[in-house]
């Protein structure tokens, strides 16, 4: 029995250390990269994510609108994937940076920020942290001022 669950994708114009960032983010691990070649677009790029955090690492890519060539765990994902490319990827409010990291993550971390683009650039051109309501809030009414409240409590 497996203790991870792979993830993958076609590759696109995103680098897969984009992924890797956002479910860092979210205190998701990150092992066993697939990392095609760059003079190979539309190869399979992904990585593992340990098997009880997959769900919640689905939906957060989903919602970030990778779109998954892997069978989905949760096909509510689904809606989110449509949802991300009819109104805009986005990524859940909140997260948590992970405490401690393998070697591997340290390594991937540190030639990101010597060669690539680095955790701060990732962050800004993430997708925004949003809160999705299935719907609408009420809009309450306004308020009246202390002059109508005062009319009400001596009757005027």
């Amino acid at each position: 029995m497996t203790r991870h669950h792979t993830f993958r994708w076609l590759q696109d114009y995103r680098p897969g250390m984009d992924a890797e960032h956002l479910l860092r983010t979210y205190g998701i691990p990150v092992g066993s990269r697939c990392i095609p070649s760059k003079s190979c677009p539309g190869a399979e790029a992904g990585f593992d994510v340990p098997k009880r955090q997959a769900v919640w690492a689905e939906y957060l890519l989903c919602r970030a609108g990778w779109r998954l060539i892997t069978p989905l765990l949760d096909e509510g994902n689904q809606a989110a994937l449509e949802r991300a490319h009819s109104e805009g990827a986005s990524r859940p409010a909140g997260g948590g940076r992970i405490k401690r990291q393998g070697f591997m993550a340290k390594l991937y971390s540190i030639m990101d920020e010597i060669a690539g683009q680095g955790a701060a650039h990732r962050e800004r051109m993430a997708p925004p942290k949003t809160q999705w309501r299935s719907t609408p809030r009420p809009v309450a009414p306004p308020r009246a001022g202390i002059g109508a409240w005062l009319k009400t409590l001596f009757g005027g």
